[in-house]
């Protein structure tokens, strides 16, 4: 069946997407939330890997941006559960460490994007308008 694609055209001609935010740092979790939802989508929290995973498994989530260096669960935890339940939805890793071997970790684990923090406004923007493929 895929991703749901009931999207609604926001004001600036923008697909308006459902995502999931999970990111234990509440200066960027808030920060991310305030970007998106201004951007006209729809947003959820979490607040550690396990609130994370459970968000997943139970919503409709078109995106998760996900932190890697979550407390209770990892981020890589978390993106290979959702790929072992088959669960169709975008999966972006977020982090502050950007060696090779983090990304490789990160495309291993499940999933679809790799992105280091501080992520730009208008970066953050294009990828959750055209959003990658997934790959997993």
């Amino acid at each position: 069946m895929g991703i749901a694609r009931e999207q609604q055209e926001t004001a600036g001609g923008v697909k308006k997407r459902r995502l999931l935010i999970v990111e234990d740092e509440a200066d960027t979790r808030w920060a991310l939330a305030a970007l998106l939802e201004f951007d006209g989508h729809e947003i959820d929290l979490a607040v550690d890997g396990k609130a994370g995973l459970d968000a997943v498994l139970n919503g409709r989530y078109e995106i998760a941006l996900v932190d890697l260096a979550l407390p209770r669960l990892s981020g890589y935890e978390l993106a290979r559960r959702v790929r072992d339940t088959g669960k169709p939805i975008i999966l972006i890793a977020l982090t502050g460490h950007g060696l090779y071997r983090d990304e490789e970790a990160a495309m291993e684990a499940g999933f679809d994007a790799f992105v280091l923090k501080p992520v730009s406004p208008q970066a953050l923007m294009a990828l959750v308008s055209d959003p990658p493929s997934r790959t997993h």
